[in-house]
């Protein structure tokens, strides 16, 4: 009986969340190996991935949802330091102090995915940051120099606690906790 490469369930089980992760692993093994039989393993191979990449995409999209909303907030709350013909950072300070952890909560709530959501609300930061200096460039703003060397400290750990925080109140990793709490034997 042919089954899926190892490395590739591996894949797939990175994009499921663990208390589905086995039914979907399985479903999916078993239409592997009817699909090597009748048009062959690199065929299947192929179908295979294609399917673990559906599941990437769905979080993907999760992801990118959250994050532009947090995005266009925090542009919203940054274009504040650009009134008046001079640039005044504490805006776009505020607005980021606010986005990044607000990010990483959220897409953390959702996909109860922690490094994701970290990775997420990083993002949100850095794009924020490049239209930032490409605004204050194409507008020829004068502005202090970028000397910020605090903020990606920050940055990263407001986004790691707030990411915790997310998935720990998260629907979907309580169900989680449950299930595995409940599988477990009591040790009297």
């Amino acid at each position: 009986m042919s089954r899926p490469p190892a490395w590739a369930e591996a894949l797939l089980r990175t994009q499921l969340d663990p208390c589905d992760g086995d039914p979907v692993v399985g479903d999916l093994r078993e239409e592997y190996c009817g699909r090597a039989g009748t048009v062959g393993a690199p065929r299947a191979l192929f179908w295979y991935l294609r399917q673990t990449l559906s599941f990437a995409l769905l979080d993907a999209r999760s992801f990118a949802r959250v994050s532009t909303v947090w995005l266009l907030a925090f542009m919203v709350a940054a274009s504040a330091s650009f009134w008046g013909g001079t640039f005044n950072p504490v805006p776009g300070i505020a607005a980021s102090l606010l986005a990044v952890p607000s990010t990483a909560f959220h897409s953390a709530f959702i996909t109860a995915r922690l490094w994701a959501s970290v990775v997420a609300s990083l993002a949100v930061m850095v794009v924020g940051y490049l239209l930032s200096a490409a605004t204050l460039v194409a507008l020829h703003l004068p502005h202090p120099p970028f000397a910020f060397g605090w903020m990606p400290v920050y940055s990263i750990a407001s986004a790691i606690v707030s990411a915790a925080f997310g998935k720990a109140v998260s629907p979907s990793y309580r169900v989680l906790r449950t299930t595995s709490n409940a599988a477990a034997p009591n040790s009297a």
